[in-house]
């Protein structure tokens, strides 16, 4: 149902919930890399559609993050196999 600003809400479990618990990520670690705020990640996960929003792709960069596998054989941010790194978003990357 879309409101008279032109955003949209809709009820239930949405697919960006679903998958930030498959994923185990707690609302604030999601928003933390996504650079965005919890409130928002709140907002997405009731149904809030923004007309127009740059937040939505730092969250989808986030998720997929998320999702690769993780080599721990190097350490953190160091950019070899198994590290991290920022995008230019700084939204943490396996390397």
């Amino acid at each position: 149902m879309a409101n008279p600003n032109g955003n949209e809400r809709t009820g239930g479990l949405t697919p960006l919930r679903s998958r930030r618990l498959a994923l185990g990520l707690s609302q604030e670690k999601l928003a933390r890399n996504a650079d965005c705020s919890t409130a928002m990640v709140k907002l997405l996960e009731c149904g809030f559609t923004p007309t127009r929003s740059e937040v939505l792709g730092r969250i989808k960069d986030a998720l997929a993050a998320a999702e690769a596998p993780h080599n721990d054989s190097a350490p953190a941010g160091t950019g070899e196999r198994g590290g991290t790194t920022k995008d230019d978003h700084g939204v943490q990357r396996a390397a």
